[in-house]
């Protein structure tokens, strides 16, 4: 009868764990597009109006955002103790006085009306961010998914990290100039519109302590028109109105008053993107119209 021997050598030791690489970034990007509702969809997609009510740390607020793309934009926002309204074009960026006056303001603002567009913001991924990287695989809320790495339009660092099970978006991150402390998005209550995906709700935080939510009452793909985006007659030649020279001192104080009232309400209401330091630098500078 043969016999079996087997020698062992020394204790058994279980296989080391493999660490799966990093998915090609151009992957996540397809699996993103596909879990949103496909290429074709978003393809269809001329506009995007919305409505939310929101919280922050000074209490509830509306928003309400007008997005005709590829680039123009209208921000209504309104909370107990102000109002601010921004219109953003590639031309020109402009807001209306307390008293009904048009006033256009810095191309810093334009930033951050347009960081107020999160549906856009993930429809747009390859287009609004560049430089994306594969990154490692992580979790939101114990939930599995794969981290896209990349740089916003001023080159500041973001990331958006897609669910493994469907591709979804489960948070995005960003580090807008001014914010204290990373910025991270993180959507839930999905809904199917026309062919596309949305999130119906979403909680941002800013650093350790600053937190806002956002719950949309209204999505409405495909019903604005251009009509909101004419430029204002009395900007059309560059000045805010057609007062005399002597009354440009006034105006010129009114414009930077306008500037600060914007930063404050934008600001206090919602912190993404806000540009702080950009808009202080514009208070100093006395050479504006």
């Amino acid at each position: 009868m043969l016999s079996l021997m087997v020698v062992i050598s020394g204790p058994l030791r279980p296989a080391a764990a493999v660490e799966a690489p990093a998915k090609p970034a151009e992957q996540l990007l397809g699996a993103a597009a596909r879990a949103l509702g496909g290429s074709e969809a978003l393809g269809r997609l001329r506009s995007l109006s919305v409505a939310a009510e929101c919280t922050g740390p000074d209490g509830p607020f509306r928003t309400w955002i007008q997005s005709l793309r590829p680039d123009q934009v209208h921000f209504r926002q309104i909370a107990a103790d102000h109002t601010t309204e921004i219109w953003s074009t590639p031309l020109k960026t402009w807001a209306k006085t307390s008293a009904g006056a048009w006033r256009e303001i810095g191309p810093q603002m334009r930033g951050f009306v347009r960081g107020h567009e999160f549906h856009l913001l993930l429809f747009e991924l390859e287009s609004r961010f560049h430089n994306h990287r594969g990154g490692e695989a992580d979790s939101v809320h114990g939930q599995k998914c794969d981290r896209i790495l990349m740089q916003d339009e001023t080159d500041q660092p973001a990331s958006v990290c897609l669910a493994v099970e469907d591709g979804l978006p489960l948070e995005l991150e960003l580090n807008p100039p001014g914010a204290e402390g990373a910025v991270r998005v993180r959507f839930g209550d999905w809904d199917s519109i026309d062919g596309l995906r949305y999130f119906r709700s979403f909680t941002l935080t800013e650093g350790p302590e600053r937190t806002f939510t956002y719950k949309y009452v209204s999505i409405s793909p495909n019903q604005v028109t251009e009509e909101p985006f004419r430029i204002p007659a009395q900007l059309e030649n560059g000045h805010n109105s057609d007062s005399s020279p002597m009354e440009q001192d006034e105006k010129r104080a009114e414009q930077h008053q306008t500037a600060e009232d914007v930063q404050q309400a934008g600001c206090r209401g919602q912190a993404l993107l806000c540009p702080r330091t950009a808009l202080a630098s514009t208070r100093r500078d006395r050479s504006l119209p």
